[in-house]
């Protein structure tokens, strides 16, 4: 890494439409977007050269996908560190998924940190890397083999 941050789209505002909640390339006759629509998204950026703005696009469009278990595993390209560590709107649109287990084994030697929701009361202002997935039940290994910090409200998700 460069030490060049890589923001999610859902940070730009020249990308994402805050009111329809989309992307503005979501739209006209030559879209070309896909919504993933598998249940089982385990193991996909395996010994692949996907980059992190990948990661954020599928899992942004994931559709009915209900298991992303070693997600990240072998991707050469994705190697978090506390420059470039998983935006708080990584998992947005993944209410639906129940399984992460190992999601960030063996994404790098280097520290990142794993961002908690920001409350103003009781209301999340800012959501937290886990805050959207509602669903989830199985969080088995999920930082196996890489280095992270958080702070005690990673998990909250009520002030």
């Amino acid at each position: 890494m460069d030490g060049t941050r890589v923001k999610h789209f859902k940070e730009i505002s020249e990308v994402f439409k805050e009111d329809s909640q989309d992307l503005k390339f979501l739209s006209g006759q030559n879209d070309t977007n896909m919504i993933f629509g598998s249940g089982n998204c385990s193991y996909d950026f395996y010994n692949t050269a996907c980059t992190i703005l990948d990661v954020y696009y599928i899992l942004y469009r994931i559709g009915s996908g209900t298991n992303i278990n070693n997600l990240f595993f072998g991707a050469s390209n994705i190697n978090w560190d506390w420059t470039n560590s998983p935006s708080r709107y990584t998992f947005i649109n993944c209410g639906n998924v129940t399984n992460i287990s190992y999601i960030f084994r063996s994404t790098g030697d280097s520290l990142f940190k794993v961002y908690s929701p920001i409350f103003d009361g009781d209301k999340i202002t800012s959501p937290g890397l886990f805050t959207p997935l509602i669903s989830c039940t199985n969080i088995e290994g999920i930082f196996l083999s890489c280095s992270y910090t958080c702070d005690r409200n990673v998990f909250r998700l009520e002030g």
